[in-house]
Parts: structure tokens; C-alpha cells; sequence
């Protein structure tokens, strides 16, 4: 991919919504993506990480995605259980209770910030780590599509594409990372 700053444009800041806690595959992860960021141009920017507000943090949350011409939704993995329960429907329509084994929950932050985001027309790139469901990171739940969380494999030590689990999620990571980075470009310029 090429690397946009060495042609001399300024980096578009876009919102990323990421937990502040990340173990350590998680963090090599996000290091990963925000240097893909880079590599395209656009700087992630976070409430209580780049940016740290006088307000509560739903006023700073709106407030610097008014400033943002985009947004990164990374939904790694922040509640875990062997077991939960859940209610569906069955097909008459009544509710029952189910078991949900291995349940990860990312953030609560995430479905909050993607909705702001939402509201104010931004494009959003959602990424969510194996196992993560609910909200904005069901398949249909909107138009946006969800795309695989570029994870470290077990050898990984440095943030290489071929060293990742699924190499096909790194593919599709790049092609949907660069044609997001069009819409956010669109934006950018349309509203400066």
C-alpha cells in the first residue's frame, strides 16, 4: 500500500472507537491498523487517548466526531463467559431463553460512538474480533459491512500481513480499508 504522507498530504482525522484496555494480541492488532491508517493518510482520533475533553464523555465523543470526516469502529473482545443466556424467539414467536456458550461482548463505547457516528453521515469501517456479536457488528443489522478483525497469529511479534491467522481477512482488510479511505476523502473535501 502506498504510504500518502510521503506524497505530502496532511493526515484526515477520523473517530476511532476502540477500549482503552487491550491485552497484548489486541494491542498489536490496533498498532497494525493504525499504521495502515497512516499508510493511507487518515489519523485516528479517540476521546481520553488523542483527545482528552472538559465534558462528560458523550459531549466529547459528539463533539470530536464533528471534527472527524470518518470512522473506525474496532471491536475487540472487552467480556468473555463460558456461559450466558440469551432470548430469541422460537417460530411461533414466543420468547425462550438460550444458552450461549463462549459469549464475547466488545465495549458498550462501540454501539454508543458507531451510533453518534451514524447520526452525523459519517462513513464507518466496522472491525470485530472472532465471537463478537450484537449491535452494530451483526451481519445486516446496517449498511455497513463488518469485516474480520486483523488479528496476530502465534508467532506473530510484528504487525506483518503474512503473519497473520487468516490471510484472506488481510486481503479483504486492505480493499475495504482503501475504499473506505475514498468515502472518508469525499467527505473531508466536501466539507472543507
Amino acid at each position: 500500500m502506498p504510504d500518502m504522507l510521503a506524497w505530502g498530504s496532511a493526515r484526515i482525522p477520523v473517530f476511532a472507537s476502540v477500549p482503552s484496555k487491550l491485552d497484548e494480541q489486541q494491542v498489536a492488532s490496533k498498532r497494525y491498523i493504525y499504521g495502515r491508517l497512516a499508510e493511507v493518510g487518515l489519523e485516528p482520533r479517540t476521546v481520553g487517548a488523542s483527545d482528552r475533553g472538559m465534558y462528560n464523555p458523550l459531549h466529547e465523543v459528539r463533539t470530536l466526531a464533528r471534527h472527524c470526516a470518518g470512522g473506525i469502529i474496532l471491536g475487540y473482545t472487552q467480556i468473555s463467559a463460558k456461559r450466558a443466556y440469551g432470548k430469541t424467539n422460537d417460530l411461533d414467536g414466543m420468547v425462550i431463553e438460550t444458552v450461549i456458550r463462549e459469549y464475547h461482548a466488545p465495549t458498550p463505547w462501540n454501539q454508543l460512538e458507531t451510533g453518534i457516528l451514524f447520526g452525523l453521515g459519517l462513513p464507518l469501517f466496522v472491525l470485530k474480533q472472532d465471537r463478537i456479536t450484537g449491535g452494530v457488528f451483526d451481519e445486516g443489522a446496517s449498511d455497513v459491512l463488518v469485516h474480520p478483525m486483523p488479528m496476530p497469529g502465534k508467532s506473530w511479534d510484528k504487525a506483518r500481513p503474512d503473519d497473520l491467522k487468516n490471510p484472506d481477512a488481510c486481503i479483504g482488510f486492505d480493499a475495504a480499508l482503501l475504499r473506505w479511505q475514498g468515502l472518508v476523502r469525499s467527505q473531508y473535501y466536501r466539507d472543507h
